[in-house]
């Protein structure tokens, strides 16, 4: 129960926050242009909503001509939930559907916040199921399931918009607003990310075991990652209501850590410079007290140092339905 009053102070806090951000905001700093998008007047906002996420990180090592690459895809988790506004103020519970029946152990935890100037997520997952396949010079070897692997990702990215008097990220993610006319935006962000996976060598499959590569063993892979990136995103003002959303931010990793763990060492890796990237799509359907949609986000980070190169991606969905009084 502690965690639940947590997480809802925090999430008050924060709408509470971008409540007089934006009001500042728009009253002091820039006005917007309402024909290109306005808020809503409504108080209230309820939305019911359904979801998944899934992640994967490859490795990859490139020893004496031969490549060797191993993939582990996380189970997808799916999400129930409803979350009710009153103007900026936001409370909601989603819970991975499985895990109510007592089916699976994973974890997911988000908040996120979006204002016509800056926006952002949080998010924290922790799963334990888990398909791992081993490929040598681009042939799958075997493909089954991995038990005694505990995988942590940890993402927090945040957003500025360089053109808000037309162009609204809450139009795509929080429906505050809505996009009257066709508008565009670069945009300036930072990203944090960090990953933790533990394996138990004991519950390896036996084709990990009796392979003689260098991943034999690996206990644990660690990385962490802060960035800063660019990018560009646009709303697409369609007939009926409907509006599509597509942006990109590309990242350059200003700290790294990586390393990889097995029974004889540890090897570090990452380059300075690593690159990341966040794809975001969006399409909304929008009129006067109801609203419903689709909204999907993919985190990427590459990093490499020979002869270790390493991608991971983490994709998040969010189909939803609401009404506002």
């Amino acid at each position: 129960m502690k965690k639940y009053l947590l997480a809802f102070s925090i999430v008050s806090l924060l709408s509470s926050a971008i409540m007089a951000q934006e009001g500042f905001f728009e009253r002091f700093v820039f006005r917007p242009d309402t024909i290109y998008a306005v808020r809503h007047p409504y108080r209230y906002t309820i939305r019911p909503n359904v979801g998944t996420s899934f992640g994967q990180f490859t490795s990859n090592w490139d020893d004496t001509g031969v490549s060797h690459s191993y993939s582990l895809m996380s189970a997808p988790i799916f999400k129930a939930g409803c979350s009710v506004s009153y103007l900026g103020i936001t409370a909601g519970i989603h819970r991975d559907v499985k895990r109510l029946f007592g089916e699976t152990e994973e974890t997911e935890y988000s908040v996120s916040g979006y204002t016509p100037i800056v926006g952002g997520e949080i998010s924290y997952s922790s799963l334990h199921t888990h398909t791992m396949s081993s490929n040598a010079d681009g042939e799958t070897l075997w493909q089954l399931p991995l038990d005694g692997c505990h995988t942590r990702r940890f993402l927090a990215n945040g957003y500025v918009v360089l053109n808000p008097r037309r162009f609204s990220l809450p139009a795509v993610f929080t429906q505050r607003y809505k996009q009257i006319r066709s508008a565009g935006s670069a945009l300036l962000g930072a990203s944090l990310t960090g990953f933790r996976m533990d394996v138990d060598v004991t519950q390896l499959p036996p084709q990990l075991i009796d392979e003689n590569t260098p991943y034999d063993y690996a206990r644990h892979i660690i990385y962490t990652a802060a960035s800063l990136g660019a990018g560009y995103a646009y709303n697409w003002v369609l007939p009926d209501n409907w509006m599509l959303h597509a942006s990109y931010l590309h990242t350059l990793s200003l700290y790294h850590y990586g390393e990889i763990a097995f029974t004889d060492g540890t090897i570090p890796f990452g380059h300075k410079l690593n690159q990341g990237g966040i794809v975001s799509l969006g399409s909304v359907w929008d009129i006067d007290r109801y609203f419903g949609g689709f909204t999907g986000t993919m985190q990427m980070q590459w990093m490499s140092l020979s002869p270790i190169y390493t991608f991971d991606f983490y994709v998040r969905t969010r189909l939803f339905f609401g009404f506002r009084f």
